[in-house]
């Protein structure tokens, strides 16, 4: 099946890279809804201008937003999606996922590791934040 993304003789293997990056992120977050029936209803989320973010997932235990990067490094940029998230639904958890070593904490953004928010993803998934 095809997701998407680039594939070309044109395009960089940065891209490539970063698309299949996306693609597993999001076949974990899929694999971890459906194991331990979670419920979660997955989108994706794009504003007129330009900002998005990767994976919405709204269901049981809340609201939860999470953008994906390739990069080890992290740029204000990187972050203005979830932000701009934020403003519109005030009540979300935003979880950015790179390819660093350290888990940190931006705002009201926690920044993990991918192979971290792997590890721990049941529990991210599982922590009820609809109250």
């Amino acid at each position: 099946m095809y997701i998407g993304g680039p594939s070309g003789p044109l395009d960089s293997p940065e891209e490539i890279a970063g698309a299949s990056l996306e693609t597993l992120c999001f076949q974990e977050i899929i694999a971890t809804n459906d194991y331990y029936n979670l419920q979660y209803d997955l989108y994706y989320w794009r504003t007129s201008n330009g900002l998005e973010v990767d994976f919405i997932l709204y269901g049981p235990n809340g609201l939860k937003a999470f953008e994906v990067k390739r990069s080890r490094r992290i740029s204000k940029k990187d972050l203005s999606g979830l932000r701009a998230f934020k403003s519109d639904y005030p009540k979300a958890h935003l979880y950015f996922l790179y390819c660093g070593s350290k888990v940190l904490y931006e705002d009201e953004i926690q920044i993990i590791p991918i192979d971290t928010a792997f590890k721990t993803l049941p529990e991210i998934l599982k922590t009820d934040i609809s109250a």
